[in-house]
């Protein structure tokens, strides 16, 4: 079992625009630490020195460091590894350093220490998207076929996932799920749905939906609070469905 984890919400892989599906992990900070924090941890662990003299420390020891690789040499611990470098193209072995074209930089990467740490002793636990609102439909899986392919079967189940997507009351003839088709015509869910929960919904496809394009539509009064939506919130599912028989 991992000793620590971090969560991490998705966010589109804007790397692939031919696939409209994949995405990428963000991980979610708990915020951000300075060597006066660093003091105060190893204070709790049972450590005798002063804080302000630890902190004193830590800035002599960075001003010192900052020394060593400015004047060319690498640093190595079991957090990172620091290297100098220059980067920029030089043309033949008679160019000069030309500070428009060539930059000095200091390359940092995790040290073997901390690479191992990481492998073995951190978990990763999704929570979510980074949409605002927290309010999304992230996929949609044919339960005849098991695919995630964009087909939904006319007649059958789908299982919706994403976030918020609840139908508070299913009664209300304004919220529900729906699919639209090409002429903008929408289909509502009449059947009560099988499953009905913030992050996933079972709802049988209408019997009357064509064949073809169908967009996907959820709209609800769920908040994911105790309190309730004062209007309808809308979800569109962002990709393309085809309904097939």
């Amino acid at each position: 079992m991992a000793k620590y984890t971090w969560n991490g919400r998705y966010r589109p892989n804007a790397f692939t625009p031919e696939n409209d599906r994949d995405q990428l992990l963000d991980v979610e900070l708990l915020g951000s630490v300075r060597d006066a924090d660093l003091a105060d941890d190893i204070i709790a662990e049972g450590c005798e020195i002063q804080k302000e003299t630890m902190v004193d420390l830590f800035a002599r020891r960075e001003k010192a460091l900052a020394k060593r690789l400015l004047s060319g040499y690498s640093f190595v611990n079991d957090i990172v590894q620091m290297q100098p470098r220059v980067t920029g193209v030089f043309e033949d072995i008679n160019a000069q350093f030309d500070p428009n074209v060539n930059k000095c930089v200091v390359d940092m990467t995790a040290a073997a220490a901390l690479r191992s740490s990481l492998a073995s002793e951190v978990g990763v636990k999704i929570i979510g998207t980074k949409e605002a609102g927290g309010a999304k439909i992230g996929a949609v899986t044919n339960t005849v076929s098991g695919a995630k392919d964009g087909t939904v079967p006319i007649g059958d189940d789908v299982i919706i996932e994403g976030e918020k997507i609840k139908i508070l009351d299913e009664a209300d003839t304004e919220q529900g799920v729906f699919f639209v088709d090409a002429a903008g015509t929408e289909h509502r869910v009449s059947r009560k749905l099988t499953v009905n929960k913030p992050a996933q919904i079972i709802a049988r496809v209408p019997a009357d939906l064509a064949e073809g394009s169908v967009t996907l539509v959820i709209r609800t009064k769920f908040s994911g609070s105790s309190s309730v939506l004062k209007t309808v919130r809308e979800l569109k599912y962002t990709f393309a469905l085809n309904a097939v028989k």
